[in-house]
């Protein structure tokens, strides 16, 4: 896998963090690691709401 070198990067760095605090479950950690791999073009901001909500209220 090839490191993206977009400015983006920090803000993937902020989501998934985001993501692993609020869920506590690995599991649930490595997807929402894989939707900000697909999400980049994303709004950095929108991304991070949403990569938290879903880790909250998805089962």
């Amino acid at each position: 896998m090839e490191f993206d070198k977009s400015p983006n990067l920090k803000y993937q760095a902020v989501t998934v963090n985001s993501a692993k605090e609020n869920c506590g479950n690995p599991q649930k950690f490595y997807t929402e690691l894989i939707k900000v791999l697909f999400l980049q073009k994303k709004n950095a901001e929108i991304r991070k709401n949403l990569s938290c909500y879903d880790c909250k209220y998805r089962d």
